[in-house]
């Protein structure tokens, strides 16, 4: 939990760690904190490694003054996952109601948003619901899901996410508001709120 100032994270593991009714399995920045993780891996390399909560398995964004700013490494095997007093689970990876999110150079695999009864599962890598600047570049995408909407990103609101100069999992863009095709990780837009995957890299 980061409240204020700014934190380096180099070289290093979050992993493990579970939120188990509650947001941010990994980290949560709230007021103006600044976390810059290089070359750092939030999650692991399988499911038991990963980090997990209801909202934002990995990392979670309270307020419209924090930034997350991520160089290098790897998001991978975070979870969110819904229980039954709150059956949604969103952003596997982030939770992004708010703040700046900027991944640069990092492999994003296999985290995953689920939900229980009468809840939805959504963005496997990063739901955003309110007025959060998520910028993604040079990474790799792939195997990532969400039971409901957006296996790879979700935008819910008004406003753009950019995610170009990527690698989808395959030799294409990512679908959008469709089902994951040629092994292509999906995104998913709703009403005026779009996702620019284009250029992107092989």
């Amino acid at each position: 939990w980061v409240d204020n100032g700014t934190v380096n994270i180099d070289s290093s593991f979050v992993r493990g760690n579970l939120s188990v009714a509650g947001v941010g399995g990994g980290i949560v920045l709230t007021n103006s904190a600044n976390v810059v993780a290089t070359n750092t891996t939030i999650g692991g390399t399988s499911a038991a490694q990963g980090n997990k909560a209801v909202n934002g398995g990995g990392v979670y964004m309270v307020s419209a003054a924090s930034v997350f700013a991520m160089t290098g490494g790897s998001l991978s095997y975070n979870e969110a996952n819904g229980i039954p007093t709150a059956p949604f689970g969103s952003g596997g990876g982030i939770y992004a109601p708010a703040g700046t999110i900027t991944l640069t150079g990092v492999n994003i695999t296999f985290n995953k948003a689920t939900n229980l009864p009468g809840g939805t599962g959504n963005g496997g890598v990063l739901h955003r619901n309110g007025p959060a600047t998520v910028t993604i570049s040079k990474s790799r995408i792939f195997g990532n899901t969400a039971s409901t909407f957006g296996h790879s990103l979700n935008n819910e609101v008004p406003g753009a996410i950019t995610a170009i100069n990527n690698w989808w999992g395959c030799d294409d863009l990512p679908p959008v508001n469709a089902a994951p095709a040629n092994g292509c990780d999906q995104v998913r837009t709703s009403g005026t709120a779009t996702i620019t995957t284009s250029p992107r890299i092989d």
